[in-house]
């Protein structure tokens, strides 16, 4: 299947963005939630049930569809483990860390071996190691969800996925009350899985269609109507004059994805789709499409840049303001574009071992 530029260069914009956010310095004042009730990680969710309809939804053997997605289950499992356990070790060989990371690693501290065995169900999720589980659980489940996309019930598979969501509403402190009432060191992260669930599947829905080649309607009146619906929430999120103390904090809530923080996610998703109709010479920004491309390397190199940084961030930005913040900045997300190289030259490198190894055989 031919990349799409357009998608790409989003997914690495979000990557670029979501970093920002991540990193402890001013940035974040600006980069965080700066369209409205909307941040990177609802973007990016989203988009990743869009492009994984598009390439898994393609024509073939549903058995040899099944076996791809199995891989790609197990490539998110393995990097997700991999960047577990190598910020553990990091953590146990460095002191300096250990002191940083103690609230993010929460209940390693006083849980170690039961966290290190909760790791491998994906019962043990620190801080910003939480999507990667989410994205093996939605995958583990896009097969039935393409099964119905192909038998023409995409209704169906939007009314289960929604009363997911609905549900997900009413469970908000489910996972603490029950690690209270077990008294069992399990950490789920920070997202609650029945209501993320939905911008996923909805994101495959919308993927799926794109693929048949039906096309999103994008109607003025309808782009105008989201665009003021937007702008009354980004004036609100933002508490411009004359929309201040408006009691929105329930109902925007980000881990349960609340319905005023679904609607501004899908409006912005909206008025992005009529923008990039409009203007599709915006996804043809290559450094960019580039880190898009190689979004699981980058993401989780991200993860693993931000706890590298995070301990001597704080104190050299409290100290030298921001003389050493925007310099920091500008390394950090410069350095985006090691795991792209290294991922295209082991991938250079994989094909040639494979190419020598064919000849060999042939002779």
């Amino acid at each position: 299947m031919n990349r799409n530029n357009a998608l790409d260069m989003f997914r690495g914009l979000l990557l670029v963005i979501m970093t920002l956010d991540h990193l402890p310095g001013q940035f974040r004042t600006y980069s965080f939630e700066s369209l409205g009730f909307a941040s990177a990680a609802e973007g990016f969710v989203l988009l990743s049930g869009f492009v994984a309809a598009m390439v898994y939804g393609r024509e073939g053997d549903p058995l040899r569809r099944r076996r791809w997605i199995r891989q790609r289950i197990a490539t998110l499992y393995r990097y997700h483990l991999t960047l577990l356990f190598g910020i553990l070790l990091l953590n146990f060989a460095v002191p300096a860390f250990g002191g940083a990371w103690t609230a993010w690693l929460t209940p390693y501290g006083q849980f170690p071996n039961e966290s290190l065995l909760l790791a491998f169900p994906l019962l043990y999720q620190p801080r910003f190691l939480d999507i990667l589980p989410l994205y093996c659980l939605f995958m583990a489940a896009l097969p039935w969800a393409l099964t119905r996309l192909r038998a023409g019930q995409g209704h169906l598979l939007l009314l289960a996925s929604f009363s997911l969501w609905l549900l997900g509403q009413f469970f908000t402190g489910a996972e603490a009350s029950l690690r209270s009432l077990l008294g069992f060191p399990f950490e789920l992260g920070y997202f609650n899985l029945l209501c993320w669930q939905f911008l996923f599947f909805l994101g495959a829905y919308f993927g799926y269609r794109h693929r048949e080649g039906i096309a999103l309607p994008l109607p003025a009146p309808a782009l105008i109507a989201t665009a003021l619906v937007c702008t009354f929430l980004f004036s609100v999120r933002h508490q411009l004059p004359g929309f201040t103390g408006i009691p929105v904090a329930a109902l925007t809530e980000r881990s349960s994805l609340a319905i005023v923080r679904l609607i501004d996610v899908l409006g912005l998703a909206y008025l992005f789709c009529g923008l990039f109709r409009l203007l599709p010479r915006l996804g043809e920004f290559p450094p960019l499409v580039q880190l898009g491309r190689h979004s699981l390397q980058v993401y989780s190199y991200h993860v693993l840049l931000v706890y590298l940084l995070t301990p001597s961030f704080r104190p050299l930005v409290a100290e030298y303001g921001w003389q050493a913040e925007l310099p920091l900045y500008i390394l950090a997300l410069a350095s985006l574009s090691l795991p792209v190289f290294l991922d295209r030259r082991l991938s250079h490198w994989h094909r040639h071992w494979q190419d020598a190894k064919l000849l060999r055989q042939q002779t």
